[in-house]
């Protein structure tokens, strides 16, 4: 999803703020978003989405779910960080399977980065860099683990 989102994600103004495109640059930069396990992992759910025993719209329905879910949490901030995840996932789908299955004819639209909202790109990145931050942690643990 951040590889399609790049094209948008390196022209955005960031609303004037002056560190924001250094920092852009850094996270686009990253090699692990055209690794061939993320991308077969994003073909094979374009694939399964599209095959014709599969409802994406179940997927959304569920993230939607989540999000809903979040409200029971008691904590303010594990719950704002869970709805932020939910609204990443969630904007991750949008990117990766556009509006395809949502039941209405008309309604079926391609993946279209540009689609998303300024809150929906800022959660797509959250999760982007919660991810890379485990993926980290694994890699710190394996090396401590192989020593």
């Amino acid at each position: 999803a951040i590889e399609a989102l790049k094209p948008r994600l390196e022209v955005c103004s960031f609303l004037g703020d002056k560190r924001a495109p250094d920092i852009m640059k850094k996270l686009l930069e990253v090699d692990i978003y055209n690794h061939p396990s993320i991308q077969r992992a994003a073909s094979e759910l374009r694939e399964h989405a599209n095959s014709s025993n599969a409802a994406a719209w179940k997927m959304r329905l569920r993230t939607r779910d989540l999000l809903g879910v979040m409200n029971c949490v008691q904590c303010n901030l594990c719950r704002l960080h869970g709805k932020v995840l939910c609204l990443g996932f969630a904007a991750i789908l949008q990117v990766l399977l556009g509006n395809k299955g949502r039941g209405e004819e008309d309604c079926d639209e391609n993946p279209d980065p540009y689609s998303l909202t300024r809150v929906e790109v800022g959660a797509v990145l959250t999760v982007a860099g919660k991810l890379a931050s485990a993926i980290e942690q694994v890699e710190q643990l394996r090396a401590l683990d192989e020593a």
